[in-house]
């Protein structure tokens, strides 16, 4: 009798201790196991054929890349290049944007440190100066596969749909963009579009075979981009507030 309740003490001490390990081993794997990637964007090409890459990857879990970049997404105010002879202004715009940048606020130790970059979308139409009518406008607008570049300053200035600037680390004092000459011989190109279920959100992605980035300084002296392609996100809600304002 002593005999048999020594061998269930022993039983089940043992599967006390298998249960225990068992447990311990499952939370061991669910703590090592890799974090979900939930987003990526990237800025990917190669300037004077050397490969670069800007990129911010979000996880779950609250997860880090351990990489100091933000998404900065939005776009301009609402711009209006012309009056009425009734002082009311008209042709009416904006302009989406979205970067991979470092925040000073929050990394202040890491500005100047990496290269950064940001792209920029439209014009977009928003005469009647409704946001229903301006996301409208920004959904047809995307659907345009083909996007001219534009150029902003020199002469002759050209209208277009699309700009990329980029800001290469260890230099505070210049960067490179598409908007300084002329790039009207390229052409960009939306290949993906996602909107959020909340509509707030659009991510895009896109390639350009080749253009020419300008030194802010020096603006018939460029960097050659090539291969170039990129996973961003635009807040397609950006000027809903100004909107509600008026």
């Amino acid at each position: 009798m002593n005999l048999n309740l020594k061998n269930i003490a022993v039983a089940l001490l043992t599967f006390a201790f298998l249960s225990c390990d068992s447990n311990d081993l499952s939370d061991t794997e669910e703590n090592q196991s890799e974090p979900i990637l939930l987003k990526h964007y990237y800025f990917e090409g190669k300037l004077d054929n050397e490969p670069f890459l800007i990129e911010k990857k979000i996880y779950d879990k609250f997860h880090s890349d351990n990489k100091p970049f933000n998404i900065d997404y939005g776009g301009t105010l609402i711009n209006c290049s012309e009056t009425t002879d009734n002082g009311v202004p008209s042709n009416c715009y904006t302009i989406y944007g979205s970067g991979i940048i470092i925040y000073e606020s929050i990394h202040p130790s890491e500005i100047g440190k990496h290269n950064t970059a940001k792209a920029y979308f439209g014009r977009i139409n928003v005469e009647k100066r409704e946001f229903s009518s301006e996301l409208e406008a920004l959904r047809e607008f995307l659907m345009n596969k083909d996007l001219k570049f534009r150029r902003d300053f020199g002469n002759p200035l050209q209208n277009g749909d699309f700009a990329f600037d980029f800001f290469p680390s260890g230099t505070n004092d210049t960067y490179y963009s598409t908007r300084f000459n002329d790039n009207s011989e390229f052409l960009a190109q939306i290949t993906n579009i996602t909107e959020d279920s909340d509509n707030n959100f659009i991510e895009i992605e896109g390639i350009v075979e080749k253009c020419k980035l300008y030194d802010l300084k020096e603006r018939d002296t460029y960097k050659l981009l090539t291969d170039f392609k990129f996973r961003i996100q635009i807040n397609s809600g950006f000027n809903f507030n100004n909107y509600n304002d008026n």
